[in-house]
């Protein structure tokens, strides 16, 4: 069929999360005789990358980026012996922007877009629609990054209570046709927020295929055998989910005698802070 329609969907990995598996489901209902789909993932990994549809057409991972986020100190000179003059400075200028926003105690997860964009390369094919299917960054890439006559975005959290770029979002928000968010209660958060958009604000609900998790639910769990109490806990190794207040509650269940074996199945940005936090308190008895 020549008339296939072109798709482009940008995620920051398929790592453990209610979102990457939202989106691996949309990907597995698709009609592939109706669309070419394409994806581009910041991080080519991830937990559920094994249940991708195999129609979808993965990006490879951007080498300079990726040389970039292993380690953003070393960047700006590695970058220089490559002869990537532009790509030195604003990672440079993004280590000033990530060491100023540490003294000032600036409350946010995602800085330096000014500077992470001229690191980033381009996708120079064109899509009838690309989808952001991750707030800030996927947002900002869709619109510096690519082209398309369409521009959907996805903000999968309650604005209010997540450090968000007020005045960046604004001033991106406006190239989108439509921005999904997954209750209506943030629905009503972003239209209170961003007045000017709120005919681009709609609600889709997070997905769940279930032939994805009868296929999890059969993969084998080392778990180490014991008679305490276990508790699991899957999800992202991120500020929003919490685990730093639960890894508190726990040291209080053993602080208390209670007989327990907590497993935290997930990876994420605060992976090494949350294991250095464990480690903290367990010296600490």
């Amino acid at each position: 069929m020549c008339n296939k329609k072109n798709i482009l969907f940008i995620m920051n990995s398929l790592s453990i999360g209610g979102a990457e598996k939202s989106l691996v489901t949309i990907l597995s209902m698709l009609d592939y005789q109706k669309y070419n789909v394409d994806l581009f993932l910041f991080g080519v990994e991830g937990e559920f990358f094994d249940l991708l549809n195999k129609n979808v057409n993965v990006y490879k991972e951007d080498y300079d980026f990726k040389l970039f986020e292993k380690n953003k100190k070393k960047a700006p000179l590695l970058f220089l012996k490559q002869h990537k003059y532009k790509k030195a400075y604003h990672s440079f200028m993004y280590c000033i922007r990530y060491i100023v926003n540490k003294i000032i105690k600036k409350n946010t997860l995602y800085i330096g877009w000014k500077d992470v964009k001229y690191i980033l390369n381009s996708i120079d094919k064109e899509y009838d629609v690309s989808i952001a299917f991750m707030e800030r960054g996927a947002i900002y890439f869709n619109v510096d990054k690519v082209k398309s006559k369409k521009k959907i975005g996805f903000i999968h959290n309650n604005y209010n209570e997540y450090p968000y770029d007020y005045k960046l979002d604004k001033e991106y928000f406006q190239y989108y046709t439509k921005i999904a968010t997954v209750s209506e209660n943030c629905k009503i958060v972003l239209e209170n927020i961003f007045p000017e958009y709120k005919n681009k604000f709609l609600v889709i609900k997070n997905m769940v295929s279930k032939s994805i998790i009868e296929e999890l639910s059969e993969e084998e769990l080392n778990l180490i055998k014991t008679e305490k109490c276990r508790i699991v806990t899957v999800g992202r190794l991120v500020e929003q989910k919490g685990i730093d207040k639960a890894i508190d509650i726990c040291k209080k269940l053993i602080d208390n005698s209670y007989d327990i074996k907590w497993y935290v199945v997930g990876s994420g940005q605060d992976e090494i802070k949350l294991s250095n936090k464990i480690i903290e308190l367990r010296n600490s008895r």
